[in-house]
């Protein structure tokens, strides 16, 4: 009997992502391959050797008959060549990217060899556009640090049939020691021997003197044959530059320079902790500590001994100690996780510093994998536990107001997952969100109501939040946006549409599709702020953008499939983040293609904050995901 051996390790998980493609793969048959000439089926299974390689140490061989490998996933292998899937689409998309990768590597390089790499990417009637540097509009403009835009309405370009110039104009190189360039397809469409591609340039040059970016949206023309796509013509959709002159940036890492008050033993304790990634931690802690390879452990800001500083609470994954950082007076940092009885071992998802026995100091709440936590500051930062709540055990953040205007503070916890599941899976892998675009199968958040002495009950059925409550909640934010004495709430779901809940005295309505709120996009992040200056909170939530989701659900073949509202609805997961701005008779509108805010990559949290003084409230945005030993992930 032919059997098959298959190393069984503790391999790291590739998170939300993986959902999202099993979803396009089960529903429409489409999975992009990159990994060259080989075969799919290999690739997929070198893919899992490497990842074994630095997964658990010590993995286990089992053999397996013939007959097991028929299962779901052998069964979708093939459909890991786009071509034989049927998305030709896909199959041009990555030739073009190959052709869009020697681009790069030749703004990159910089040297002669360039010019007979770029012969063999543009045809020979190649036309591209210029524009001079005065029709580049100054749009922002403190001292040394100023942004430049390309009117969008701009029709004064220029031919040029070289290649090389058209790169240039793209990316001006000025002596720069390092220079980053990268082509991303987010469209494409075939018509006959030739293609259209929607693509975006991101590049930078930096040196002693000058630090540029550059941002641009193309449309290229691309001849098609037998071999590679050649580009046959280039034309520019939106073109931005920013440039700092100064011989530092804004912002320094100085991370591991902040504990200067620790002893060696301390220190090299701490740099062992934080100085490891979480790769490295997952080969060496079990899936019984519960460690979270996601990244979804937050921070807590607040002055704990009430010196006038700002401390740092981190929540970590776990197996790892959660820390408490005093901030020192020369802006050092000390640790003070064992003294403040706070270096807990459960996986942590968020945490918050606020006062809730109203003393005069900040007491501490933290959402961990066994429960909800609450402890009481005694006012030197030595913590006391004073309650747990154990049936919240997929937490994920939690937000605090006074929502009854009784003089404390109440909580309101996002629970992510519907629970766990037969096999101990948590949330989206123990219960897969249907429909993906539009699920309402997830977990049921939680409003705790503040009754004193560290007291807490849930109210959320009693106050109306129990409405449209089960849909994979990421994020909430309390803010009293139509201005009638009390807060109202926005909770930004992964899967499922946002909500709004309307408070009036107490009690909650959610008015998200009314108001014009109710994105549906893969929300993780909400943030309240005045983005025009007309007195108006605004709303800025934090999405998911995909090129990959872009191109496939654009194309006519994806369309057909769907009813126009479900694809519109799923084009829509792809977009990117959402700016919705307020209108004086309390309802939204979307700007955020206007505002050009929706690229924000993989957007894990969004905030408004005035970096530069000037009185604006500017976003900032942490995007990412790990990418282990793959430098092309993502």
């Amino acid at each position: 009997m032919n059997e098959t051996r298959v190393n069984l390790v503790r391999s790291i998980p590739i998170g939300k992502i993986c959902f999202g493609v099993a979803f396009l793969l089960a529903s429409y048959g489409l999975i992009r391959s990159r990994w060259g000439h080989a075969s799919p089926e290999d690739a997929l299974r070198q893919e899992w050797q490497s990842t074994a390689r630095n997964a658990a140490q010590g993995s286990s061989v089992v053999d397996l008959p013939q007959a097991a490998r028929d299962v779901a996933v052998e069964r979708q292998l093939g459909q890991l060549d786009p071509t034989a899937a049927g998305w030709d689409s896909e199959e041009l998309a990555a030739q073009v990217g190959q052709q869009l990768n020697e681009l790069a590597m030749a703004l990159h390089d910089d040297v002669p060899e360039s010019e007979s790499r770029l012969a063999q990417i543009s045809t020979d009637r190649f036309v591209g556009v210029s524009f001079p540097e005065s029709a580049l509009a100054v749009i922002y403009d403190q001292g040394n640090f100023r942004a430049l835009r390309l009117p969008r309405d701009f029709n004064g370009f220029a031919t040029v049939t070289s290649l090389s110039e058209q790169l240039g104009l793209l990316l001006p190189r000025t002596n720069s020691e390092d220079v980053h360039a990268k082509f991303k397809v987010v469209h494409i469409e075939q018509l006959d021997d030739k293609a259209v591609a929607t693509v975006r340039f991101e590049g930078s040059t930096n040196s002693a003197q000058l630090a540029q970016q550059f941002d641009a949206n193309l449309e290229l023309d691309w001849q098609v044959s037998d071999a590679l796509p050649r580009l046959s013509a280039v034309k520019i959709l939106t073109y931005d530059r920013v440039t700092l002159a100064t011989i530092r940036p804004w912002f320094d890492d100085v991370t591991m320079d902040l504990r200067r008050h620790e002893s060696v033993e301390m220190t090299r304790e701490l740099d062992e902790h934080l100085g490891r990634d979480l790769s490295h931690w997952s080969e060496r802690l079990s899936a019984i500590d519960d460690m979270n390879i996601y990244g979804h452990h937050g921070i807590a800001v607040g002055d704990v001994n009430r010196d006038g500083l700002e401390d740092l609470y981190i929540c970590d994954a776990g197996g790892l100690p959660n820390r408490l950082w005093l901030q020192q007076a020369d802006g050092t940092v000390k640790d003070h996780s064992r003294a403040s009885h706070t270096d807990w071992l459960e996986s942590s998802s968020s945490a918050l510093l606020i006062d809730l026995d109203n003393d005069g100091d900040l007491d501490l709440v933290v959402a961990t994998v066994a429960g909800l936590v609450v402890a009481a500051n005694d006012g030197l930062a030595v913590f006391t536990i004073r309650a747990a709540l154990p049936s919240l055990p997929e937490a994920q953040s939690m937000a605090a107001a006074d929502y009854d205007n009784d003089g404390d503070l109440d909580l309101y916890v996002t629970i992510y997952g519907a629970g766990e599941s037969a096999e101990r899976q948590r949330g989206w892998e123990g219960t897969p969100p249907i429909p993906y675009h539009d699920a309402n199968n997830g977990g049921r958040n939680r409003l705790l109501e503040n009754r004193g002495g560290f007291q807490f009950v849930d109210v959320t059925t009693e106050r109306g939040l129990d409405a449209n409550n089960h849909r994979f909640s990421f994020a909430a934010s309390w803010e009293d946006f139509d201005r009638d004495g009390d807060v109202d709430l926005y909770v930004a779901n992964d899967f499922g549409r946002n909500n709004l809940y309307l408070n009036t005295n107490g009690s909650f309505v959610d008015v998200a599709a009314e108001r014009g709120v109710e994105d549906m996009a893969g929300g993780m992040s909400v943030s309240w702020g005045d983005a025009n200056q007309d007195g108006l909170m605004d709303l800025y939530v934090g999405n998911m953008f995909s090129a990959a989701g872009n191109r496939v659900t654009y194309q006519r073949r994806f369309v057909d499939q769907n009813s126009p509202n479900r694809s519109r609805d799923v084009q829509r997961m792809a977009r990117g983040n959402t700016l919705f701005v307020a209108n004086s008779d309390g309802t939204f509108v979307d700007a955020s293609e206007s505002a050009e805010v929706t690229m924000g990559r993989w957007a894990w949290s969004s905030k408004f904050a005035d970096i530069n003084n000037d009185g604006r409230e500017d976003l900032l945005v942490a995007n990412g995901y790990f990418t282990h030993e793959r430098p092309d992930d993502l």
